[in-house]
Order: structure tokens, then sequence, then C-alpha cells
């Protein structure tokens, strides 16, 4: 019986932690995260060097870089001002 308690008050006390830990993260990260948005949702990369944290960092970049190839190809395909090739453009 004393085991049981131990064991839901463990649980309760870790589920706690990953809560609060999940929270803090995520403020921690918001300002990287609304960068990047920002970034890819321009297609520009210059919000990319803006951002602290390598990991997001380096994935900014590499959204980036394939959104233009994405982009380029769709413009070879269909034209420069193709309206196809918009929601890769803006």
């Amino acid at each position: 019986m004393l085991k049981a308690v131990n064991r839901k008050k463990v649980i309760a006390w870790g589920v706690l932690f990953l809560v609060i830990l999940s929270i803090f993260l995520a403020s921690y990260f918001e300002e990287d995260n609304l960068l990047k948005d920002e970034a890819i949702k321009m297609g520009d990369s210059y919000y990319c060097k803006d951002i602290e944290t390598q990991f997001i960092k380096e994935k900014c970049y590499k959204i980036i870089e394939k959104k233009k190839e994405l982009l380029a190809n769709c413009q070879s395909k269909y034209g420069e001002k193709a309206k196809q090739c918009n929601n890769l453009a803006y």
C-alpha cells in the first residue's frame, strides 16, 4: 500500500516537472522560432543570422535553401511570374 502511494507521488512529481520543463523550453526558444518562421515566410535567410540557438539556425538555413530550390524549379517549369509558384515565393 505504501509503495503504491509513493509511486503515484513520484509519477505526479515527474509529470509536473516535465510540464514545467516544456513551458520553460517553449518560452526559451520562442524568439528563435519566430525568427525562423519569419525567414521561412519571407523566403530570405536574412532572419536566420539573428537566431542564437545553433540547431534552429541550421534548420532555418536548410529550409530556406530548400524553398529557394523549389521556387527555382517551379519558375523554370512554369515561368518567372507563374501563379503556381506564388505559394513558394511568399
